[in-house]
């Protein structure tokens, strides 16, 4: 399996061999605007590596949601009880 390295920007990404990197590469990259993921991917090909990084994407993006998720619906527990404490002893 090969190692593959993600430069992002904005809503483009380039994926690149890991064993094609140098200096000069990283900072052509970084004239264009784009920044290195911290991510590597190993896979068979830049295909495979796509797949795996949108993957990995979508994973983080929806534990991000569960998060706020519950974050939300404590929060609003915790002052709707606020609320009643205040109705009911005022």
């Amino acid at each position: 399996m090969n190692k593959y390295v993600i430069f992002f920007k904005d809503t483009t990404c380039q994926i690149i061999k890991k064993d094609l990197i140098n200096r000069e590469l990283i900072k052509g990259m970084r004239r264009r605007g784009y920044k290195k993921h911290p991510v590597e991917v190993e896979a068979e090909s830049e295909k495979e590596a796509r797949v795996k990084f949108n993957d990995f994407s979508r994973d983080s993006l929806n534990v991000l949601k569960d998060f706020s998720d519950n974050w939300l619906f404590c929060t609003l527990i915790v002052v709707a009880m606020a609320l009643l404490f205040i109705i009911r002893y005022w």
